[in-house]
C-alpha cells in the first residue's frame, strides 16, 4: 500500500517508564492497539519517510496501522506510470513547438509554466482523491529538452556566424561583418535585384611594371600586394565590398549584401580616399629608392656649387656631381646636365650631348625635359628635325602642366598637317614611362565608378560559387575605368553615380557610346569632395569648363579653344586644382574641326550635335 506519511507526534506515545510507574491512565490505552517500540537512535530503528528525516520504526508501524484503520491510504492506478510519460511526451512537444516559434528567451517562460503545471497536477490529485502521481519525470523532461533545444541552436548558430564570418570577412569591413551576424535576417544571399554602385580600379602601364621585374617575380608579388591592401582598407572603411582581385585590379560594390542607402557617395569617397592611399605608397616607394622629393644628397649639394649658395661657385664640380647622379638615373640630374651642355655652363656646349640627356629625363617622364626635348625636335638642335616627335614630346609636356610647352604646342600645330597632327596625337598617348637605375616606380591607376540594377547573389557552379553581382551596369563600370586614361582623369563617374551623389566635386566630360551598347552615356570627372566642391576656385573653374563643353557641343571650336586654354590657365593658377590640367587637353586643332566621332580602344566616343 501507499503510505500517507506523517511528521512526528509526540502525542502517540506513551513513556515506558510512566507505564512501569502505574502514572498511565488506563482510559489512555483502553479499547486501543498499542504498539511496543524504541526511539532510542542507538539501537538503529530510526528510519527517513518523505515527511520526516529521522523517524522511529515503531511510529511508522503506527501510521501505517492508523491509515488502514481510517481507510486512508493512498491510490496510484495501474495507469499511473502510462499517464506519466504520456504527460512528459505532451510537454516536450509543446516545448519543442514553443522552442521554435517564440525563441529561447520566451520559451523558458512555457518552461517554468509547464513545470508548475506539473507539481500542481500532483498536488491536487494528492489532496483532492488521494491519488498519488510523480510530476518529477515530465518535469525533468522538460528541463532536459528546453536544454537540448538551446544548446543546439547554440552550436547551429555559434556554425552559422563563423561560417558567414569566414565568407565575408574576405570582401567586407569587420563593422559590417558584425551588423550581419547580430541581423542575419537583413541577408538574402540568393539571387536578388537591387540598385548597386560598382567599382573598378585598375593600374596603369601595369606591362611596364611587371616588365620592370621579369627577374625578380616574388618582388612583383609584394609590390601588388603593398597596392592592394590599402585599396582594399579604403573600400572596406566605406561600408563596400570586395568582389575579386583581377591581377592588378580590383572590383569592389555597395549596398549588398546589407542595404546602404549611400551606396553611390561611399564608392566616391572609396575612390577619393585610393588616391590618397597611392600618393603614400608612392613616396614610400621614393624613399626606398633613394628618390624622394628632397634630392639625393648629391644633387643638393650639385645645386649648391652651381648656385654658390653657401659654398664657392663652381659649376665645373656641380657638373661632376650631376654627372654622377644623371648616370645613376636620376631624371632631375640628367634634365640639370642636359641643361649645362646645351648653355655651356661649366661644359662646353654640346647639342647632341644635350638632347641625349634631355632624352634621358623626358623618357622618365619628366616634364620639363620633356618640353625642352620637343623644342630640339622642332628645331633642329643636336637631333634630327622631326615635327612630329617634336608634338608628341610638347603634347606630354602641356599634360605635365607646362604652360611654356603648351604654348609651343599651339604654335607648332598650326604649321603640321592633319595626318602629321594625327600622328603626334596617337604617340603621345602611346607613350608609356621607362624608368631606369634607381628612379623609383611610380604607380598609376584609372577608376570607373556606375550604379544601376543588377543581379547579386551567390553565383557560380554547383560545385564552387562566390557572392558576385553580375548585370549590364557592371559591365558599363569596367569599360568607365578603362576610358579614365583617355579622358586624362583618375575617377571616371556615370551620370546615374553622378545623381545618386550629389554634393561631390565634378566635371562634366563627354558623351561615350560604350561597344555593346546602342545609347550613348554622359560622364563625369570625380575632382574631389564635399569642401572641394564649396570651394569657390571649383566653382568658377566649374562654370568656364561648363561654356567649354557646351561650345564644343555646338561645334563652335573658335570659343571652345579660347575657353579651353582659360580653363587650363584657371587650374594651374589654383593650387590643388592643377590636378585638373589632363582633363582641359586640347580638343581641337588650331581652327579645324576635330572628328565628331572616334575610335579609342574598343569605344567610341561621341559628342551632340547642336
Amino acid at each position: 500500500m501507499w503510505l500517507r506519511a506523517a511528521d512526528h507526534d509526540c502525542r502517540r506515545y506513551v513513556s515506558a517508564s510512566n507505564v512501569l510507574a502505574g502514572t498511565v491512565a488506563l482510559e489512555r490505552v483502553a479499547r486501543k492497539l498499542v504498539l511496543i517500540g524504541s526511539s532510542a537512535a542507538g539501537l538503529g530503528d530510526i528510519h527517513a519517510t518523505p515527511i520526516a528525516p529521522a523517524l522511529p520504526g515503531v511510529e511508522v508501524h503506527a501510521q501505517l496501522l492508523e491509515a488502514i484503520i481510517a481507510r486512508a491510504e493512498l491510490s496510484r492506478p495501474s495507469a499511473a506510470q502510462l499517464w506519466e510519460w504520456l504527460a512528459t511526451l505532451a510537454v516536450g512537444v509543446m516545448l519543442v513547438i514553443a522552442v521554435a516559434l517564440v525563441g529561447p528567451r520566451w520559451s523558458l517562460a512555457v518552461v517554468a509554466l509547464m513545470v508548475g503545471a506539473c507539481f500542481a497536477g500532483a498536488a491536487y490529485g494528492l489532496a483532492g482523491a488521494d491519488l498519488l502521481l510523480d510530476p518529477t519525470l515530465p518535469a525533468l523532461a522538460v528541463n532536459a529538452v528546453y536544454g537540448a533545444l538551446v544548446y543546439g541552436r547554440y552550436v547551429r548558430e555559434g556554425r552559422g556566424c563563423r561560417e558567414m564570418r569566414r565568407a565575408f570577412t574576405r570582401y567586407v569591413s569587420p563593422d559590417l561583418v558584425n551588423e550581419m551576424v547580430a541581423h542575419p535576417e537583413r541577408i538574402r544571399l540568393g539571387g536578388e535585384q537591387r540598385v548597386m554602385t560598382f567599382l573598378f580600379c585598375d593600374v596603369r602601364g601595369f606591362t611596364g611594371v611587371a616588365e620592370r621585374f621579369k627577374d625578380d617575380p616574388a618582388g612583383l608579388t609584394r609590390l601588388i600586394n603593398r597596392f592592394l591592401t590599402p585599396m582594399t582598407e579604403a573600400v572596406l572603411r566605406h561600408r563596400g565590398t570586395v568582389d575579386k582581385y583581377i591581377g592588378d585590379s580590383i572590383m569592389a560594390f555597395w549596398n549588398a549584401p546589407l542595404a546602404d542607402p549611400e551606396h553611390a557617395a561611399h564608392a566616391c569617397k572609396t575612390a577619393l580616399g585610393m588616391f590618397h592611399s597611392l600618393a603614400v605608397l608612392n613616396a614610400a616607394l621614393r624613399r626606398e629608392a633613394g628618390t624622394d622629393a628632397a634630392a639625393p644628397e648629391a644633387y643638393r649639394l650639385a645645386q649648391r656649387y652651381r648656385l654658390g649658395v653657401g659654398l664657392e661657385r663652381n659649376p665645373e664640380k656641380a657638373i661632376e656631381l650631376f654627372r654622377r647622379e644623371a648616370e645613376q638615373g636620376f631624371a632631375n640630374a640628367q634634365y640639370r646636365l642636359g641643361k649645362a651642355y646645351r648653355d655651356g655652363v661649366g661644359v662646353d656646349p654640346d647639342p647632341a650631348e644635350a638632347a641625349r640627356w634631355f632624352r634621358a629625363a623626358a623618357e622618365q617622364g619628366y616634364g620639363k625635359a620633356q618640353r625642352a626635348l620637343g623644342m630640339r625636335y622642332w628645331r633642329d638642335e643636336g637631333v634630327t628635325v622631326d615635327p612630329v616627335e617634336a608634338l608628341k614630346w610638347l603634347t606630354l609636356a602641356t599634360y605635365q602642366g607646362i604652360s611654356a610647352a603648351d604654348d609651343s604646342r599651339r604654335a607648332l600645330i598650326k604649321e603640321l598637317s592633319q595626318s602629321a597632327y594625327i600622328m603626334g596625337e596617337q604617340r603621345a598617348r602611346m607613350w608609356h614611362p621607362q624608368h631606369v637605375g634607381r628612379t623609383a616606380l611610380r604607380l598609376e591607376m584609372g577608376i570607373g565608378i556606375n550604379s544601376g540594377a543588377c543581379t547579386v547573389g551567390n553565383m557560380g557552379s554547383d560545385q564552387r560559387f562566390d557572392y558576385s553581382v553580375l548585370g549590364d551596369s557592371v559591365n558599363l563600370a569596367a569599360r568607365l575605368e578603362s576610358q579614365s586614361r583617355n579622358y586624362g582623369v583618375g575617377v571616371i563617374l556615370s551620370d546615374d553615380t553622378c545623381a545618386l551623389a550629389a554634393g561631390f566635386a565634378t566635371l562634366p566630360l563627354d558623351l561615350i557610346a560604350v561597344q555593346g551598347k546602342r545609347e550613348a552615356v554622359r560622364v563625369h570627372a570625380l575632382i574631389g569632395d564635399h569642401d572641394v566642391a564649396q570651394r569657390e576656385s571649383f566653382r568658377e573653374l566649374a562654370a568656364r569648363h561648363e561654356a567649354m563643353l557646351t561650345a564644343y557641343f555646338a561645334q563652335n571650336w573658335t570659343a571652345a579653344y579660347e575657353l579651353l586654354a582659360a580653363c587650363r590657365a584657371a587650374a594651374r593658377a589654383r593650387g590643388p586644382l592643377r590636378d585638373l590640367l589632363p582633363v582641359h587637353r586640347p580638343l581641337s586643332r588650331g581652327s579645324a574641326r576635330p572628328r565628331l566621332v572616334r575610335r579609342v580602344r574598343g569605344t567610341r566616343q561621341v559628342a551632340r550635335q547642336a
